[in-house]
């Protein structure tokens, strides 16, 4: 059975994830261009395929049990001598991170692990010279950062070899809707990558999806029935809308573009009301 190793993160993103960026180039991090700014929220662990529709229903669930919230993080501090690292600690809104991770951190996602400390790392493994240099020098930084979006992370390779992580699916905290009710009940899920399940739809109907800003899924039973994905550029964003051929006729392309569309708007306080339900 194949596995693969994935790691439930909140990514930085905007200005802070430049700044951190910066310092960790400073700092000499080696995993700089291997890895982007994180709060990690379950650490890295094996997952078999089988199990990866699992783990992504805990990241929609989570993500539709919780809003968006900002953290703020504080000067360098370290985890010597336990741990030689450098990082950035969460002092405002680490209680909810805490509440969650305890919505994702479950089978298939949880591990053994250290108790849970929120923070952002700039250094795995710091000469103790470095790390009292970097807190002296960088006292006074403070930044805040947003939490709007949770990300599953894998590990794969460069053409050349190299290890790195990158996004296989991610999912707004305000990007879950479900449209209809019973069996025929649809999960619209927002966020910027179309995830494995999706991907294996689109290819097995010969689509190729180009990298996108903005994408909505549709799941029915855990199933993937349909994605949308485009640019959100105005004046005229791009979308492109598929639909599983044996779930044609159900409404569901229609609830996929009007999804899309109003995420790419982000105008309106609240998603738009079906004209019918999409189970019909």
């Amino acid at each position: 059975m194949a596995r693969r190793e994935v790691a439930v993160v909140v990514l930085l993103e905007g200005g802070v994830e430049i700044e951190v960026q910066a310092l960790r180039r400073a700092l000499g991090d080696p995993d700089v261009e291997r890895v982007r700014p994180h709060i990690t929220l379950v650490p890295p662990l094996r997952l078999a395929d089988a199990e990866l529709e699992a783990g992504l229903a805990l990241l929609f669930g989570a993500a539709r049990r919780t809003d968006p919230f900002s953290v703020a993080l504080d000067a360098p501090d370290t985890f010597a001598p336990v741990s030689p690292t450098l990082h950035l600690p969460v002092v405002d809104g680490a209680g909810q991170l805490a509440a969650l991770r305890s919505l994702v951190f479950r089978p298939p996602l949880e591990r053994e692990t250290h108790p849970f400390v929120a923070h952002v790392t700039l250094l795995a493994h710091a000469a103790p010279e470095r790390i009292e240099a970097a807190r002296s020098v960088l006292a006074g930084y403070r930044a805040t950062a947003a939490v709007h979006r949770l990300t599953m992370m894998v590990r794969g390779h460069d053409a050349d070899g190299t290890a790195k992580w990158a996004p296989a699916a991610d999912v707004e905290l305000d990007g879950v809707r479900v449209v209809g009710g019973g069996p025929l009940a649809v999960h619209l899920h927002c966020g910027t990558v179309l995830d494995p399940a999706a991907v294996a739809l689109l290819d097995a109907h010969g689509v190729q999806a180009p990298p996108a800003a903005l994408v909505v899924i549709a799941r029915r039973e855990g199933a993937v029935v349909g994605a949308a994905w485009g640019v959100p550029a105005q004046p005229s964003p791009a979308v492109s809308v598929f639909v599983d051929p044996g779930r044609r006729g159900q409404g569901i392309g229609t609830q996929l573009r009007r999804e899309w569309e109003f995420r790419a708007a982000r105008g309106s306080e609240a998603p738009p009301a079906p004209d019918r339900p999409v189970s019909r």
